[in-house]
């Protein structure tokens, strides 16, 4: 990243400021204050796009409104403009996207696209980034609750290479059940939660999900047949 960040500003209006740099406290608020400014255009740009294609209500909820969960053609078109928004400012890394995802939520974002934060590595803002990066007519044969678990699950948290896998996935099959994709997911992260994925290959890391997923197929083909018994 090439400059700093505000994640939050304190009740005296001094900006928090995160950055790598090593920059001299003065120069990297200046540089910092200017990118607030961008951030704040672009999210703005953002919403009014959702909006204008009817994903998006024209009013922002009041505060403590009870918020609808959004389907997938919301949360993959928020997912797509946020990625655009990280690219555009090089954010490319994990860190620095949870920092992005901070100064929007706390800054920029409304009630119309934030929603309730569960912890650090459970980012709604980074999940709509994940889903933006799948097609979007196979990121719909998926709900948004499922996709959901299935980035909850801690195995796949910080593994984006399992986005691509699913992809490969959904490109096969026409229809994925909702019990086959949650026992998929329960299955992955009985195998391989207690395992360090990042030194493992492309390859290998496939593997496992292959077998994960065969699994699942197996089980579901013993109760479709067990059903027809029945």
């Amino acid at each position: 990243m090439e400059t700093g960040i505000i994640t939050e500003r304190l009740a005296t209006g001094e900006p928090r400021v995160l950055s790598n740099q090593l920059a001299p406290r003065r120069s990297l608020v200046e540089q910092a204050e200017k990118l607030d400014k961008l951030l704040r255009a672009e999210v703005q740009e953002l919403e009014t796009s959702l909006v204008a294609r009817d994903l998006l209500p024209d009013e922002v909820p009041p505060e403590g409104a009870k918020l609808p969960r959004g389907d997938v053609r919301l949360w993959h078109a928020t997912g797509t403009g946020l990625r655009m928004i990280a690219e555009r400012h090089g954010f490319g890394g994990a860190r620095e996207r949870r920092w992005l995802w901070e100064a929007i939520y706390n800054l920029h974002a409304t009630s119309r696209i934030k929603r309730a934060e569960r912890g650090r590595n459970r980012n709604h803002f980074e999940y709509c980034f994940r889903l933006g990066k799948i097609p979007l007519r196979l990121a719909e044969r998926i709900k948004w609750s499922e996709w959901v678990y299935f980035f909850d699950s801690t195995s796949i948290r910080g593994e984006t290479r399992a986005d691509e896998w699913l992809q490969g996935v959904l490109a096969k099959h026409e229809r994925v059940t909702r019990q086959r994709f949650r026992n998929f997911s329960e299955r992955l992260n009985d195998r391989i939660r207690r395992l360090d994925t990042s030194v493992l290959s492309r390859e290998e890391l496939y593997a496992l999900y292959d077998e994960a997923w065969a699994s699942t197929e197996q089980k579901a083909g013993f109760v479709q047949t067990t059903a027809a018994r029945d």
